[in-house]
């Protein structure tokens, strides 16, 4: 099965080109369509692609000169392998539930969840 790919990019001269060579190698695959969302640029975009983009999964990249370390570095090669491995890793985090304390004193548990 081949992985489709939604590319996105910021507007850094770096991240244009890198789209240009991503979406020339790899095509670019529509919104509903794409099995995964690749926001290419700095920590800004891959945040911004996480916070407010689609449920998708996303594997952000930084373009050459980006000093952001949420994003993995820009490889046109052996992407769709890339993807497939970050994918299969499963993450144990340990989490706790926030407990927020009312002006009243009672205590009210909410369903987010803080790592810590």
């Amino acid at each position: 099965m081949t992985l489709r790919m939604m590319f996105l990019a910021s507007p850094k001269p770096a991240a244009q080109r890198a789209l240009q060579q991503l979406t020339d190698q790899y095509g670019q695959s529509d919104l509903i369509g794409a099995d995964c969302v690749v926001p290419i640029g700095g920590d800004g975009i891959a945040l911004h692609t996480v916070l407010n983009g689609p449920p998708k999964p996303v594997f952000a990249m930084r373009h050459e000169g980006s000093v952001g370390f949420l994003a993995n570095a820009v490889q046109v090669d052996d992407l769709p392998k890339r993807i497939q491995a970050a994918t299969s890793i499963q993450l144990s985090l340990p989490c706790e539930q926030i407990v927020r304390i009312s002006p009243d004193r009672s205590e009210q548990r909410s369903g987010s969840m803080r790592l810590s």
